[in-house]
Formats: C-alpha cells, structure tokens, sequence
C-alpha cells in the first residue's frame, strides 16, 4: 500500500513545514524570515538553511518490507530498531525509475513481528523530496512518540556538514540519545546574529546553541562578537523561555589552524570566553567545546575544524553526558 501525504506527513519530523507538490512531499525546516535573514548574510547561507539538515521519517509498523522513492535528495539513512541497516544512494534508483526496497528484518535476516524505522534525510546541497513510500497492505504504520523536544541551533557542526554518514550528526546522536524529538535550525557558516531568530511552530524543551568559530572568523572586534552573541541569546531566551526548561550553550571546540591563520579580533581564548560570558549572563548552562573532541588531527574531516565521524560520536558522547547532569 502507498502512504498517503497525510500518513506521510504524520510520521516525518525535524520539519516546520510539510508540503505535497506536484512531484512529491517537500520539507522546510526553517521559516521564510530566516532563510531571507541567512541569505542577507550571504547566498550561501540562504541556500544552506534550505537543506534538509535534521528531518526524519520514524514510525513503527508491522510490514516486513518498505518500498522508497524520492524525487531529490541522494544519501539517506535507513535504521531498523536503532540500528543503521542501510546508507541509500536514491541518484541510482531515480536513474532506473524505480524505488529502493528495505527488507524490515533484524542484522541477520530474521523477520520481525513489529519495527520501528527511521529514515534520516540528507543533510546537504540536495534537499529531500518524498515521491512515494510503500508498505504491505494493510500494514500498521504509527509515528513515533518521543519523550520531549529540541531544537538546535549552530553553524555546520551542528547541521551536521562533515559527517560522511550524515545521521552521525552530533543533534542527531543527542536527540536519539534522549528520545527526543528535533529540530535542527544549524547553518553552515552561520554565526550569532539576532536576525537569524523567528517565531516558530515548535515547543522545544531543551535549546541547545552552538557558535563561535565563525564569529571569531568573521568579526574584527571581540566588543562585535559580544554585541551579536548576547543579542542572539537574548532572542532566543525570550522566544522559548515559556516552554524550555533548559537552556545549553556549547562554546568553541578546538581548531588547529589558529598559529598559521591569527585573527586581528584577538585571541582564540578571547573569543571562547565571550561565548561562556554571554551564557553565564543569559541564565544558560555551558558545555566547553574543548571537553568533546580530542584535538587531534584524525578526529576531524578536514583535520583542523570539522569533526569526522568518529570525532562526531565522541562530541554527542560527551555533550550527552554534560546534559544528563540536568535532564531526567
């Protein structure tokens, strides 16, 4: 049986907004008002708050096969029971015309009374688009419930841009971690700037931001730093202030280019602290950035400031454990 975009729709998450077009089902995680606040900073960053960073699909059914065809977007993670069974790339089957089909079996091919699946959309510069999913007829399909809700903001760190399997995004490890419902807001380059934050359909009980590096990049002044990071986290503290009950601030993780590269904002440290400051100002919990990931070159993509898969996994790891402190 074919879902319809109600049903589909029901069981996709980490989206404000849920469309049906005329060649399948679009997602939107940002408003209107942010894209066109990260597109006045730059293009790049308009286009980038367009992807599909963070949107899933996560329900529970009872048919022992799902039927997967998209109109755009070429890497997506498919997890049985919270294992990653499959990484698609949905270019080879939009070439053939045809779907993927995922056999809903445990590791060794055994069949399963009942699954919960989760399908992680890609993250990058191909935004998902849902042509069809199909199940067995008369399959049960019911969304997944989760515990509470958090909404991520950040740069790409965040969104999740160096991960080669893009579900080993740090919100996402987080996120599962405390069956947690998500909504990843990360833009790559993105920095604190008020302009970035709107008025959204979504609740969360736990903010967690993470900038810095970008405002150590791009501002010539730590006074200018300060002046965007406490308008930032005071417009954030005001829009989810009803609704969260906790408030997290990752400062700067560690970057290895900062001798060959000096910035005439000041120091590195300088810079970290500003963000530490402005949290500790702002009533927010801080997690030192320099706890999360070992600073050495093999645990980042590029080996200076992007974590890799493995660096991605320890920094949800310890990000976990700084917030287990202050989430039951």
């Amino acid at each position: 049986m074919q879902l319809s975009f109600e049903q589909i729709k029901a069981i996709s998450f980490g989206a404000l907004f849920v469309t049906e077009e005329e060649d399948g089902v679009h997602y939107q995680r940002c408003t209107d008002k942010q894209i066109a606040a990260w597109k006045e900073m730059h293009p790049d960053l308009g286009e980038r708050a367009g992807y599909s960073s963070g949107i899933a699909l996560d329900f529970h059914t009872n048919s022992k096969a799902m039927r997967f065809a998209v109109s755009n977007g070429t890497s997506y993670d498919i997890f049985i029971n919270g294992v990653l069974r499959a990484t698609l790339n949905m270019k080879e089957y939009r070439k053939k015309n045809e779907p993927a089909t995922i056999e809903l079996d445990d590791p060794l091919g055994d069949p399963l009374d009942e699954c919960r699946v989760t399908v992680y959309f890609p993250r990058g510069n191909d935004p998902a688009v849902i042509k069809y999913i199909e199940l067995d007829d008369g399959a049960d399909v019911m969304p997944h419930k989760y515990d509470s809700k958090m909404v991520f903001y950040g740069d790409s760190i965040t969104q999740g841009c160096s991960s080669v399997v893009h579900s080993f995004c740090y919100a996402h490890l987080v996120a599962e971690f405390f069956n947690a419902e998500s909504l990843n807001l990360g833009v790559g380059g993105g920095r604190f700037d008020p302009r970035t934050v709107d008025q959204i359909d979504y609740a969360p009980d736990t903010v967690v931001v993470s900038f810095g590096t970008n405002d150590y990049n791009h501002y010539q002044t730590l006074d200018d730093m300060k002046q965007n990071a406490t308008a930032f986290l005071s417009a954030v503290k005001a829009l989810h202030q009803n609704t969260a009950k906790h408030f997290f601030v990752i400062s700067p993780i560690w970057r290895a280019d900062l001798k060959q590269n000096p910035k005439p904002i000041g120091s590195f440290a300088e810079a970290r602290q500003i963000v530490i400051d402005a949290a500790k100002d702002h009533g927010m919990i801080h997690i030192d950035g320099l706890s999360l990931v070992p600073p050495f070159p093999e645990y980042f993509r590029d080996e200076y400031l992007h974590p890799n898969d493995l660096g991605f996994c320890l920094y949800a790891q310890n990000v976990i454990k700084a917030m287990s402190k202050y989430l039951k």
